[in-house]
């Protein structure tokens, strides 16, 4: 509590008289976190530049803090010239291989808030292929220190927060089932499906897509699923697994997409209709694992569907009995 003191003193007669004593608070900032706006962990492109690898939330305890240096380390698994540079802040920085990357002349302010302050950091990726990096070189960024100023002290934390894990690629496709239904259930061929696949980045490579068909008062007939580019067979089953997975394998090895290239493909099975009402097909992806594709620019292994950031299981397409 302040206690006032007496005014209109003449200067030249007043003696000192002691007032409030002030203490100026000296703020902290704890250990970042990662927040769940971040990427999750996937498939990126190389080269790219601007992609987003994680948000930092920083929070300032007993007094106001301002950031103005980040340091940035990979992960002991990490291919170590993955990463080419990191921005945050306004701040761009070439990564230092096998050492840490110093990223200073920031002014990042960090208020004593709840909600603390986020800070997203994008990175480039190098090339994938010839002249570049293998395919699907994985890549974790750390943040390893903060330097910060509250008042007139300098400090600086040595953590270890890390971003999710990236792998890059020189290409990776997306594929997707149209959703929706239709009412054209009748005994005999029928269009259970359309299937998208589209090229992102660079060439790609489809050898095999997996799809779950299950169904209700319907039999799936011993003859094969179908997938088809407008009239023209490229891809077939050798055997139907009534309500469970199916893998459709491409003919002549592969079907190729070249780079943004989307294609619709049509999937068509032999169906006998029973005596019920309510009969119906349900189409979905299959499992990640039944996809098999390559990046053909990055000369990859075969490749699955686990980290293509867009792959579903939930999106379908029912078709059901006129009836």
């Amino acid at each position: 509590t302040a206690n006032g003191l007496t005014s209109n003193i003449d200067a030249s007669t007043a003696t000192s008289t002691l007032g409030q004593t002030l203490t100026v608070g000296t703020g902290a900032l704890g250990t970042p976190t990662l927040t769940s706006a971040s990427p999750v962990s996937q498939l990126v492109i190389g080269p790219s530049t601007g992609s987003a690898v994680g948000t930092f939330n920083f929070k300032a305890t007993t007094g106001a803090a301002t950031i103005t240096k980040l340091g940035f380390t990979l992960a002991e698994d990490s291919l170590t010239n993955a990463i080419t540079s990191i921005t945050v802040g306004g701040v761009t920085k070439t990564v230092a291989v096998g050492a840490t990357t110093t990223i200073s002349g920031l002014s990042i302010a960090v208020p004593v808030t709840n909600a603390g302050t986020d800070v997203p950091v994008t990175v480039s990726y190098n090339t994938v292929g010839v002249g570049g990096i293998a395919s699907a070189a994985s890549t974790t960024l750390v943040v390893g220190s903060v330097e910060y100023q509250s008042g007139n002290t300098t400090a600086t934390n040595y953590v270890y927060v890390p971003a999710n894990k990236m792998t890059v690629v020189a290409a990776y496709p997306t594929i997707a089932v149209a959703v929706g239904s239709s009412n054209n259930l009748v005994n005999g061929v029928a269009k259970l499906a359309d299937i998208t696949v589209t090229a992102v980045g660079n060439k790609v490579k489809i050898t095999t897509i997996g799809v779950t068909v299950a169904t209700t008062g319907v039999l799936l007939n011993s003859a094969i699923l179908q997938l088809k580019d407008g009239n023209t067979q490229v891809a077939s089953t050798t055997a139907v697994a009534d309500d469970g997975a199916n893998d459709l394998e491409f003919n002549d090895g592969g079907y190729i997409l070249t780079a943004g290239q989307s294609k619709t493909f049509s999937l068509y099975g032999t169906v006998t209709e029973g005596d019920g009402t309510g009969n119906s097909v349900v189409t979905q992806l299959g499992a990640a694992a039944a996809l098999d594709w390559y990046d053909v620019e990055g000369d990859s292994v075969v490749l699955h569907a686990d980290l293509i950031p867009s792959y579903s299981l939930t999106n379908s397409y029912t078709l059901v009995s006129a009836n």
